[in-house]
């Protein structure tokens, strides 16, 4: 795989923040679990930086929930980067992760 391409599971943790994400590419969905509670997207954009390729952009939308992913390869081969926008208890926040595919 090119690391011009986003692996078709990335599994995302947070070192210091209890949460996860996994962004299904293919699928178009991902799951954003945070201190047990886990809420499913609908991936409804993908854009990469213009120019590109990187970062990646995807708008993640759910029932009463909406995250925007930015993802981007790291120097180490198998690992990524993701800046996570969303909410946490109805706040803002900005969350940083390393993934890994699956």
């Amino acid at each position: 795989m090119a690391r011009s391409d986003v692996p078709e599971l990335l599994l995302c943790a947070s070192n210091e923040l209890n949460w996860t994400l996994s962004l299904f590419v293919s699928a178009s969905t991902a799951e954003l679990s945070v201190r047990g509670r886990t809420t499913a997207f609908d991936v409804v954009h993908d854009v990469s930086a213009d120019p590109g390729p990187w970062p990646r952009a995807y708008t993640l939308l759910a029932q009463q929930d909406t995250a925007i992913a930015l993802i981007e390869p790291t120097a180490t081969p198998s690992d990524w980067s993701l800046i996570l926008l969303t909410q946490d208890r109805g706040l803002p926040v900005v969350w940083t992760a390393t993934c890994h595919p699956s």
